[in-house]
């Protein structure tokens, strides 16, 4: 089981490991291992199509996905609450244990506060906090390419 979540949450770096395509859409992903060692990941490609936001790796050879519901609204905001996430590597899902996690959307035309923050989620914008089961923090901020119902 330990040498299964390792792999998860080093496969979650390498699926966000940049390549040299340049994609339409820009989002950061950051990865706080629990050993206390930090990755940052620019230019990924996120795509939201009804309750699952995918995050693209630049070379499309890797997806983050991450399966929410349970969404209610904080002024223009929506909240959702994450029940599935998953590397999709090879044309197979690999799933990770998560602790917790919140997707907040901002699918307006204008700029909106975060909830209880100063900071701003753009318009399409999108914020994500997640805690795997092994204490691995995964943060994506960015805005989506593309919103399919």
């Amino acid at each position: 089981m330990k040498r299964r979540a390792a792999l998860a949450a080093g496969a979650c770096a390498v699926v966000l490991a940049l390549g040299t395509s340049i994609a339409s859409a820009e989002g950061t992903v950051r990865i706080d291992q629990h050993d206390g060692s930090i990755q940052t990941y620019g230019n990924s490609v996120i795509r939201l199509a009804g309750d699952t936001v995918r995050v693209f790796s630049p070379d499309n050879q890797d997806t983050l996905i991450i399966s929410h519901a349970a969404c209610s609204y904080v002024g223009e905001i929506q909240r959702c609450l994450p029940y599935r996430i998953a590397l999709r590597r090879n044309h197979a899902d690999h799933p990770i244990g998560f602790d917790h996690g919140t997707v907040y959307l901002n699918l307006g035309s204008t700029a909106e506060s975060l909830p209880r923050s100063s900071a701003q989620i753009p318009p399409n914008g999108i914020v994500v906090f997640l805690r795997t089961a092994r204490g691995t923090s995964i943060a994506v901020h960015g805005t989506i390419d593309k919103v399919t119902p």
